[in-house]
């Protein structure tokens, strides 16, 4: 069993993290001996198929960063438990770009912050910012989408392993950040999107990052867990204000009331970092994928209920697409709601 056999096996037991591995080093002397000497490590690690995990690394070109190697990222090194290793896919070397600013937000996002989280992290990826989040519908998404748009690079970070891609909606956008991103995550590829793995994920989207923008947060809402991260971890986080009586402000305006940094403009957040801000880069391309949202409104402009029930789609996931359309300014809601192109 060589090294990278060992830290494969290891990093399927429950918590294990560099700090924790270092003390079982301390005490058995390699990670070979761990495994054998531990009665609970050993029968965890003799459960796991080897043969399998390698297949499915292969099979969909995936590549093994552990905390040996000299790709992995130094600024993870600094949190209190680093991942042992991270599976990715994409382009590698932007796990050494300094000049990372993360985006997370609410699933149910409403449409003015799902615009601003196209719109800034579009602007601050111009700059040659890259923009870390976690894949998720709303202003994950949204983040994405307007990093891609500008022609920027962006990182997403899984709560499963990378044949698990989750949420299903966003597999075509899993695509887009493999081909001109990065996607990441410290699971083993079959793990699939447990709601314990989230929190885990939130500490590595804050960890990559020089700061994190908070765009709308309910009171319980997975981006608190983020932002929480990136205070222990010494980050900045930035939150957009919000109307006292929505609920999806409730996170955002508490994040400001306990000294978070107020989020008006991606300029503001660039200059709040002492980012350089420097002369954007072009657009990428226009995308040539078929969309059969777009297809349908090439016959001009179609309701809400139509769309749902010719495409055959339930409404949350529909509006949420549209709304990501609405974005790259493909779509444009007309009253009805009806939705046509522009």
């Amino acid at each position: 069993m060589d090294d990278l056999e060992a830290i494969l096996l290891l990093n399927t037991c429950p918590k294990m993290h560099l700090r924790k591995l270092q003390e079982y080093l301390e005490r058995y002397g390699s990670l070979q001996a761990i495994i054998q000497k531990d009665p609970q490590i050993k029968q965890r690690c003799q459960s796991f198929d080897l043969t399998d995990e390698f297949r499915e690394i292969q099979q969909r070109n995936v590549k093994i960063i552990s905390f040996m190697d000299e790709r992995y990222p130094s600024r993870l090194k600094e949190i209190a438990d680093p991942p042992l290793i991270l599976y990715a896919r994409g382009e590698v070397s932007l796990l050494k770009e300094e000049k990372a600013i993360a985006f997370v937000g609410a699933r149910k996002a409403t449409p003015y912050g799902l615009k601003l989280a196209g719109q800034w992290s579009g602007e601050i990826a111009s700059y040659g910012m890259t923009i870390v989040s976690g894949l998720a519908l709303g202003i994950d998404g949204a983040a994405h989408e307007g990093a891609l748009k500008k022609g920027g690079k962006t990182i997403a970070i899984l709560g499963s392993g990378l044949a698990e891609l989750y949420p299903l909606q966003h597999r075509p956008l899993a695509e887009r950040i493999a081909r001109d991103g990065l996607i990441l995550s410290e699971f083993p590829m079959g793990t699939e999107p447990w709601p314990q793995h989230f929190p885990r994920r939130n500490r590595l989207i804050s960890g990559l990052s020089l700061g994190v923008v908070v765009i709308e947060a309910g009171e319980r809402s997975g981006a608190l867990v983020t932002a929480s991260a990136a205070l222990e971890q010494g980050r900045d986080v930035f939150a957009l204000p919000g109307r006292v009586d929505s609920p999806l402000s409730i996170g955002t305006n508490r994040l400001i009331k306990d000294g978070a940094r107020v989020a008006l403009s991606a300029r503001e957040i660039l200059e709040e970092l002492s980012l350089p801000i420097l002369q954007s880069c072009p657009e990428s391309e226009p995308e040539k994928e078929q969309n059969p949202i777009l297809d349908l409104l090439s016959e001009g402009p179609v309701p809400l209920e139509e769309l749902v029930k010719r495409l055959d789609r339930p409404v949350a996931q529909l509006t949420s697409e549209l709304a990501l359309l609405e974005i790259a300014g493909k779509v444009i809601q007309l009253p009805g709601p009806c939705f046509a192109k522009p």
